[in-house]
């Protein structure tokens, strides 16, 4: 995972997810999971909150 400085990109953009956590921009490789597959699929049961 890569840190970003003095940018103030967020969502995803080419593949890449920019967002902030605690105050830190980082950069990840888009995931394969979607929000609707992330609260209908039961494997992710124990993380949504609920």
């Amino acid at each position: 995972m890569a840190t970003i400085s003095n940018c103030f990109i967020s969502g995803t953009f080419n593949g890449l997810t920019f967002y902030v956590v605690k105050g830190r921009q980082l950069v990840r490789t888009k995931t394969s999971i979607d929000k609707q597959r992330f609260y209908n699929d039961p494997a992710c049961a124990n993380t949504v909150n609920g």
